[in-house]
């Protein structure tokens, strides 16, 4: 009888060790600078670095002199708005998906680093729709994975 009563009360407390530890999980995804969000984009894996301040979206990848494939930066807003980008102080190559509200990419541009130039001549990269993000990888992987625009994503909840 006393081994059944503390059988009993083991399982009572691994099941609500269990639903605490379910109901306190925090979704990694935050609007929270330089916080680390998984998403899938197409069934390919993306671990992107969140910029949601003006501070770190202005600061970008600027002086990143590498970035892993699988690799990014998501750029999030709190409402959709035309975005332009330019490589400043960008060292590698990147290439940025312009995104909708609804996970719709609009626009896919590759853009090369232009080290030397003067900002009045750098090229801007501009979305053609309000969109609510912006998200850099390595040049080319977007077309490597078979992303294109009318490619839809699922926006994590914590980016919403």
């Amino acid at each position: 009888m006393k081994n059944k009563k503390l059988l009993i009360i083991f399982f009572v407390a691994f099941a609500v060790f269990t639903l605490i530890m379910t109901l306190n999980k925090k979704d990694s995804c935050t609007k929270k600078d330089y916080s680390t969000c998984r998403m899938h984009i197409n069934g390919s894996a993306l671990e992107a670095t969140v910029v949601y301040s003006r501070e770190a979206q202005m600061r970008g990848l600027m002086g990143v002199t590498d970035l892993n494939d699988g690799n990014g930066m998501i750029f999030v807003y709190d409402s959709p708005q035309t975005l332009s980008f330019w490589m400043k102080n960008t060292l590698i190559p990147l290439s940025i998906a312009f995104v909708e509200s609804d996970g719709k990419i609009a626009q896919i541009y590759n853009m090369d680093p232009e080290l030397g130039e003067a900002d009045w001549n750098l090229k801007s990269y501009t979305s053609m729709t309000p969109v609510k993000y912006a998200i850099e990888v390595p040049s080319g992987w977007f077309a490597k994975k078979g992303i294109t625009t009318e490619t839809k994503m699922k926006i994590p909840d914590g980016l919403k």
